[in-house]
């Protein structure tokens, strides 16, 4: 017992012998005083800059005519009923979020974009009824691939058309898929 209090005593000497030469350190010189204000000002910079971020993600979803595709299925043996989760090829609002959510729990939204995501469609659940829907089922890159290169085709075509020839391309992947096996 007596030598853990003398390695606590030697312990906070050494903490308090650090706290001051940092002190000195930080008050002698004018180089470390203007690094530190730097590093404040950046950090400032940084949660405007992931603010502005949210905000921009906000609009862009909330102002989405969305075309939903089945990104994900899922199938839950318990209740004996299958899922299917969505997103939108044009801005990719996800609802697999949710399903992360349900299987990992809040380890799931560690990503910032993840849960900023989940967080909006909680707020705004009436985004599902916004815009089309296909009952294809591809993921999420493939998908905005897909519509990016029709769309770079037909820059002025309609969301319906657009979904159209989305099924149709999607259509033709899974034919020659299909022949290479």
């Amino acid at each position: 017992m007596e030598n853990l209090s003398l390695l606590q005593y030697e312990l906070n000497k050494k903490l308090d012998e650090t706290k001051k030469a940092s002190t000195k350190i930080y008050e002698e010189n004018e180089i470390v005083r203007k690094y530190l204000k730097l590093q404040e000002e950046q950090n400032k910079l940084t949660m405007e800059l992931v603010n502005i971020s949210k905000e921009i993600n906000i609009q862009k979803w909330s102002s989405c005519n969305h075309i939903w595709v089945i990104t994900k299925h899922d199938y839950d043996a318990t209740e004996g009923r299958s899922y299917n989760y969505g997103s939108c090829v044009k801005c990719g609002l996800s609802y697999e979020v949710f399903l992360d959510y349900e299987k990992m729990g809040k380890d799931a939204l560690n990503d910032p974009a993840r849960k900023e995501m989940f967080d909006y469609l909680f707020m705004h659940n009436t985004a599902q009824y916004k815009g089309l829907s296909s009952n294809y089922c591809c993921n999420l890159e493939k998908a905005q691939a897909i519509y990016q290169k029709i769309k770079a085709k037909n820059p002025n075509i309609t969301d319906e058309i657009m979904l159209q020839l989305w099924e149709r391309e999607l259509d033709k992947k899974l034919k020659r898929t299909r022949k290479r096996k």
